[in-house]
């Protein structure tokens, strides 16, 4: 299904015409150094080594079989009221522990949920929080007649200050003559007590898309968890769109407190995200074989990227000045 103009990004043979592919043999760190110092007009990157570590036959399972210390990034486990912190906090003490002096690729950050019997771990690409603004961007912009909408809202019934709230919202499509996304999201914190810090780890929805519905599993030896939940695209528009409603309609903050995933920063975007998929392409086994990046593969640059540039580097990459809103970035992928 071809995409919309909002999201069309040139394709390999459009890269391949316009640019001047210089060879590129350096380790990540030197990449991203490299697309942070940009790319000349009319040059592009060509990728001679693998991005993802050894091990992994493809970049899709570098983040559905990846499980430990080495290849994610574990946000805290909590063990009660008594330590719950707020994500933003979580993340920063995880990113710390990965700035440990040795640069290298990450699939995702994971967690999950203190207590109760869902043990099922939630994944979060580190490509995601960028395809979420683009995503956001396009439901923002006036002149395209489309935006995220709240369908169904239940904040009043039961103990939602303990199991939190449950809305019912639809995300329009990357793709033309596409039916939007409808999603349920679960245990949205609401109420501003201490249990929201232990209920956002809960938070999950119904959603399924061509991405997701890949990353399944089976528990094995040695496998802590069987099944996942991996944030995508349309879930992070659909919970901004929960956070946008609670504040314009309650003056709530929590769901926007309580929002698992980071915010890129516009530098991050056009120094990053935008080169990675409009100017940089990677060679495959077969020599002479090229192609451009898989998502894992972006997310696993963007997360070296973090380790230099990231929370504890002066914020260039996941923070967000509240001065500045995501959708106001330029997306513009031209060569």
């Amino acid at each position: 299904m071809v995409s919309k103009a909002f999201f069309k990004t040139p394709g390999l043979d459009e890269i391949k015409r316009k640019l001047d592919l210089d060879p590129f043999g350096g380790d990540l760190a030197s990449l991203v150094a490299r697309l942070w110092q940009g790319i000349d007009e009319g040059r592009g990157l060509l990728l001679k080594k693998r991005i993802v570590p050894e091990g992994y036959s493809d970049s899709r399972k570098f983040l559905k079989h990846s499980e430990t210390h080495l290849d994610e990034i574990f946000l805290k486990r909590l063990s009660g009221v008594s330590d719950a912190e707020n994500p933003l906090k979580l993340r920063r003490q995880a990113f710390t522990k990965m700035q440990d002096g040795r640069v290298r690729p990450f699939s995702c950050i994971s967690y999950v949920p203190f207590g109760g019997p869902d043990r099922i771990v939630r994944k979060i690409p580190f490509d995601m929080p960028f395809s979420m603004a683009w995503l956001w961007a396009y439901c923002k912009d006036p002149n395209i007649p489309t935006d995220a909408q709240i369908e169904e809202i239940y904040i009043e019934q039961g103990d939602i200050g303990r199991e939190g709230a449950t809305f019912v919202v639809s995300v329009p499509s990357r793709k033309k003559n596409a039916s939007r996304f409808s999603m349920r999201f679960d245990h949205v914190p609401w109420e501003d007590n201490l249990d929201k810090f232990l209920i956002w780890m809960r938070m999950k929805t119904d959603h399924s898309c061509g991405y997701k519905k890949h990353f399944f599993r089976h528990k094995g030896r040695g496998r802590r968890y069987s099944d996942m939940f991996i944030w995508d695209e349309h879930e992070g528009v659909g919970l901004l769109k929960i956070c946008e409603y609670a504040w314009e309609e309650h003056k709530n903050a929590v769901p926007l407190q309580t929002v698992p995933f980071f915010y890129p920063t516009r530098e991050a975007v056009e120094k990053i995200y935008i080169p990675l998929l409009s100017r940089v392409v990677i060679e495959g086994p077969e020599k002479n074989r090229l192609r451009k990046l898989h998502e894992q593969e972006v997310s696993a640059v963007i997360s070296v990227a973090i380790q230099i540039y990231g929370e504890n580097g002066g914020d260039r990459i996941t923070f967000v000045p509240k001065k500045e809103k995501i959708q106001h970035y330029s997306w513009d992928f031209s060569i």
